[in-house]
This record gives C-alpha cells, structure tokens and sequence, in this order.
C-alpha cells in the first residue's frame, strides 16, 4: 500500500467519524433533548453556593477600598505608553556570504547541525547558515543533504558530514 493510498484512507475516516459525531449532535439535539428536564439543585448545592458567596464577600471586605496610591493592575500597565525601545536590543548576526568563504581543507570544522525538508528541495543548516545543493562551502560542493548527513564534494572526492546531536560540541 502506497502512501498517498494510506493518507486517503485515514481522511476517509477521519471525515466519516466527524460526520457521525454531527449527526449525533443533531439527533439528540432535535429529539432526545427537548424531553429531558433540567436537573433539580439539591440542599448540598444551594449551601455550597451560599458559603461560596460569604467567602467572596469576606474576602473583598477584607481588602477594602482601592486607595490612589494602591499599584496598578496589570491591564492599567498595559493601557500607559511603552518605552521606545520595549524590547531587548540584541546585536544584529554579522552576514558573511556563504559563497565567499576561503576554502577549509578540513570538512570536520563543518558542523552540520540542522535540516530542512521543504517539497521541492531541502536545506541544511552549516555553521548556522543555510545551504542547498550546488552551495558552495569552505571550498566544498554541497552534493546531497538528508535528515542525517550531507555529502560534500572537493576535487572529484566526496566526504560525509552526519549530523551533530544537540549534547554534541
């Protein structure tokens, strides 16, 4: 069985159950539930409200009157104006063109720390830029990118870079 065969069979079913779950909805909104009469509050739960109630009221006696001088909430904050800059001023990466870079005759001072797979191509994160195939890389040609590893090209000769795991240096 194909994968596409698989994926239509799980939408199939997914679609069926929803619409079983609408017309149950429907049934027992239009027959079963004009019939049913709201449930009755017992003595329990009218005493659990009536003490709810006096909590609530004790509470808010409790802390008084708002003074002037009382902090402002969270949402009177939110209302005042916000400094210029809100937010943490971080330096700006510096851009280096990948195309530029001198060559490296070592492919281990590569490291190969993500993957991006997208419909029509994939990308790999390389010493924190990315990179397709064809890419240029410290003298490299980026030849092929999988989940796992890329495979470089230099003077007819290829070389396999694996993924680095997160706990990896």
């Amino acid at each position: 069985m194909n994968k596409a065969t698989s994926q239509k069979k799980r939408e199939l079913i997914m679609v069926t159950m929803a619409g079983l779950a609408v017309l149950y909805g429907a049934i027992d909104f239009m027959f079963i539930a004009p019939g049913r009469q709201a449930p009755k509050q017992d003595d329990t739960v009218l005493q659990a409200k009536a003490m709810l109630a006096g909590i609530n009221d004790e509470l808010t006696s409790a802390a008084g009157p708002r003074q002037d001088d009382m902090p402002l909430t969270i949402l009177d904050r939110a209302q005042l104006a916000w400094p210029a800059a809100a937010f943490i001023d971080q330096p700006q990466a510096s851009l280096v063109d990948p195309h530029k870079a001198s060559p490296v005759q070592d492919p281990d001072t590569l490291a190969y720390t993500g993957f991006i797979g997208m419909a029509d191509r994939n990308l790999a994160i390389i010493n924190g830029l990315d990179y397709q195939i064809g890419d240029r890389i410290q003298g490299f040609r980026l030849k092929e990118i999988t989940s796992t590893a890329i495979l470089l090209e230099r003077d007819g000769a290829t070389t396999l870079v694996p993924i680095q795991d997160q706990g990896e240096p």
